[in-house]
């Protein structure tokens, strides 16, 4: 990934920052090969949910209790903290993220916590994480759009 970084930072001209690289290469250095799969997934198929994601990479289902259900939830919640990836959110023409209008809350609604495998809410890479991808996880590339 580094190898990718670097041949792809010296082959287009003005990538993006030197901050920003050098961000690339602390990801590089802090997130996992789990991590990465996560964030392969959602780059093959920006809308994928929690659920579909754990079914491609284990292919069948667990405990809501289980320990792999932790660390999925971990996972998960690294990447969106660290803002590689996001729940999808509706944007105006400006690209301005919209405000979700408050759901009221019923009384016949489930007393179950919401799952670490949620099937409604689709995930997909932010800017940063979409290049990320771009400049360390493809080979040699052209510059993707929206680049500066």
């Amino acid at each position: 990934m580094i190898k990718n970084l670097l041949v792809n930072a010296a082959a287009i001209d003005q990538l993006c920052s030197d901050d920003v690289i050098k961000m690339f290469i602390t990801w590089i250095d802090t997130y996992n090969e789990a991590h990465f799969r996560i964030i392969r997934e959602i780059y093959r198929e920006p809308g994928i949910t929690r659920y579909e994601i754990w079914m491609r990479l284990h292919g069948t289902e667990v405990r809501e209790d289980s320990a792999e259900a932790d660390l999925f939830k971990l996972l998960i919640h690294e990447l969106s903290l660290g803002m590689i990836i996001r729940q999808f959110r509706e944007k105006d023409d400006s690209g301005n993220f919209l405000k979700q209008a408050r759901k009221n809350s019923s009384a016949s609604g489930s007393n179950l916590m919401k799952s670490a495998f949620d099937d409604d809410k689709p995930y997909h890479l932010t800017e940063l994480g979409r290049w990320f991808v771009h400049y360390t996880m493809n080979d040699e590339v052209p510059k993707p759009e929206n680049a500066s």
